[in-house]
C-alpha cells in the first residue's frame, strides 16, 4: 500500500493547533511548514507520474522540475499549481534551514496550509 502523502497536510494542521500551547513552538510551526509543502509536492510529483504519465527525474532537481511542469502548462489551474508550489519551496527551505525566520512564523505558517491546500484543492479538479 503506497502512503498518503495528503496525510502530511493533516499532520500540519495538527502541529499548528498544538503549537500555541507548546514550548516548542517555533519547531512545531517549521514543522507544519515543511510537512505542508511535502504534501502539496507529493502529491504533484505523482499527480505528472500517474495521472500525466510522464517519468520524473530523482534526486534534488525533482523540486524545481515538478513545479515548473505546472508552471509551463498553458491551463491556468496548472500554472497556479506551479506557483504555490514554488512559494511554498521557499517557504520550506527557511523553515528547513534558515536560523532565523523573518517575519511572523505563526502567519507565514497559516499562508502555507492555506496554499498547500490549495493546491491538493486544486490537483483533485485535473
Amino acid at each position: 500500500m503506497s502512503f498518503n502523502w495528503s496525510e502530511y497536510f493533516t499532520l500540519a494542521q495538527e502541529l499548528t493547533s498544538k503549537s500555541a500551547t507548546s514550548s516548542m513552538q517555533e519547531a512545531m510551526l517549521r514543522s507544519a511548514i515543511s510537512r505542508a509543502y511535502y504534501a502539496a509536492f507529493c502529491e504533484a510529483r505523482n499527480h505528472i507520474i500517474h495521472k500525466d504519465a510522464e517519468a520524473v527525474p530523482n534526486g534534488v532537481n525533482v523540486h524545481a522540475y515538478v513545479g515548473k511542469q505546472f508552471e509551463k502548462s498553458s491551463d491556468t489551474v496548472r500554472q497556479k499549481i506551479g506557483r504555490l508550489l514554488h512559494h511554498l519551496r521557499s517557504l520550506r527551505n527557511i523553515a528547513d534551514y534558515q536560523d532565523r525566520f523573518y517575519g511572523k512564523l505563526p502567519g507565514r505558517t497559516r499562508v502555507a496550509l492555506l496554499e498547500a491546500e490549495e493546491v491538493l484543492r486544486l490537483l483533485n479538479t485535473l
